[in-house]
């Protein structure tokens, strides 16, 4: 599918989409739970429904209506089965932790293979983690990737230092099967980029039930033996998505206003916010919904992206149309997304005209007056977005191949650019 973005102004109402990390991860637990679960409001997108498939294959029983998804929790007891288990996942790296972690649980040989580019994406240190904690894990893939056997669960629990630099997944998943190991598990932390998504993590564990401990930033003791409660669990708006109309909403000088966001949440990306107020953009709240507007001319800035990956290709959108030199520092991490964002971003921001410099985890971008352009969509969903948001304020018209791949975290998107005015055409 190609999309064709003309330029044009933007404005009006939209409902946020569900958070997909809030629905991965909610799967996940209230499949464990005892229980029937009702997860309301969830984001049904690629990602999710490979979590979704996934923990099928293990036995547990799901309902999707519409956005709603009841699950029918075993507790954390599952057959086993004679034949092995395969799951193929895509180019979810969220799955890929998670369900790599859960299948530790069972006594089942479990195959985990996927995309050629979720072959390239970590998850070593997960996987040597698990072994300490009792599992037989083999690499079955070049250079400790994908694809990976899973020859024994038999996670006992214990106590384990992880780094966490390349993704908090690897914390994440493991946090979220401990309550089901035999012996209570402490995890320390070495390093950890992107650390509000392991927050994330253990807010939504404390809903379902989980007993965790933090003597310190660094450190976390889960209780064993101890199972997740079946809950009624509404999912909430996801600010990572909603960035992208932030961003139409500052390049455009106009107000968009955004429903079904928590102001109170603890999604990291919500730290978008405070980039846009930084760079003269004015948010607000009034009845649980966000208003962003911009009048004057955007400023750039200077800041560590270390704990927000997710939002660096917007932010890098809104710099392109800044007044000055952005800098973006501590962003190595996005080289293990489902693209080399940082190679991404810079070669398809200088295609629209755009000074750009990185190096190994650092990006500046000057910003000036971007040009139409083809843009390679790199199979990336927030590429796809990002640019897809840029080409509206360009000179000329802008084209994206493959574009279809937005349905793997937001599949209304274009549909919702269209509510908010956007001219484009969309080219099956």
């Amino acid at each position: 599918m190609k999309v064709i973005i003309h330029p044009s102004q933007v404005y009006g109402n939209i409902i946020a989409p569900p958070s997909k990390s809030i629905t991965h991860r909610a799967i996940i637990l209230s499949s464990l739970a005892q229980g029937q679960s009702v997860l309301e409001n969830c984001l049904i997108c690629k990602d999710t429904l490979y979590t979704l498939s996934s923990v099928k294959k293990f036995g547990i029983k799901t309902v999707i209506r519409k956005n709603k998804i009841i699950v029918n929790g075993n507790m954390g007891i599952f057959c086993k089965k004679s034949k092995l288990i395969k799951l193929y996942l895509g180019n979810s790296g969220t799955t890929l932790r998670f369900m790599t972690a859960y299948a530790c649980l069972t006594k089942n040989k479990v195959l985990i293979d996927g995309h050629s580019r979720l072959r390239e994406r970590p998850v070593e240190e997960l996987v040597i983690a698990l072994r300490k904690l009792g599992s037989k894990i083999v690499f079955l893939g070049r250079r400790k990737t994908l694809p990976i056997l899973i020859k024994q669960g038999n996670f006992h629990g214990g106590k384990i230092s992880i780094p966490g630099v390349k993704s908090s997944q690897f914390i994440s998943a493991l946090l979220m099967i401990a309550p089901y190991s035999s012996t209570d598990v402490t995890i320390n932390l070495d390093d950890v980029s992107s650390r509000p998504y392991v927050d994330l993590t253990t807010g939504i564990m404390k809903k379902f039930g989980a007993k965790i401990v933090q003597s310190d930033d660094r450190c976390f003791l889960v209780n064993a033996n101890r199972y997740y409660k079946a809950v009624d669990f509404k999912v909430e708006g996801d600010y990572s998505s909603s960035s992208y109309l932030m961003a139409a909403a500052a390049i455009k000088r106009s107000k968009i206003s955004i429903a079904g966001l928590n102001p109170k949440s603890k999604q990291g990306d919500k730290f978008f916010l405070k980039i846009l107020n930084k760079m003269g953009v004015q948010t607000s709240w009034s009845n649980q919904i966000l208003t962003v507007s911009a009048k004057n001319n955007l400023k750039a800035i200077s800041l560590s992206m270390k704990d927000y990956p997710d939002i660096v290709p917007t932010l890098s959108i809104i710099a392109s149309c800044a007044k000055g030199i952005t800098r973006i520092s501590d962003i190595g991490h996005l080289r293990h997304k489902e693209s080399d964002r940082l190679l991404a971003i810079a070669s398809q921001l200088k295609k629209m005209n755009i000074n750009v410099k990185i190096s190994k985890d650092n990006m500046e971008i000057e910003g000036g007056t971007p040009q139409g352009a083809a843009i390679c969509s790199f199979d990336d969903h927030r590429i796809i977005m990002s640019f897809s948001i840029l080409g509206l304020a360009a000179q000329g018209n802008t084209t994206i191949q493959n574009s279809e791949t937005v349905n793997k975290s937001y599949p209304s998107f274009f549909t919702d650019l269209k509510d908010l005015k956007a001219n484009l055409e969309i080219i099956k």
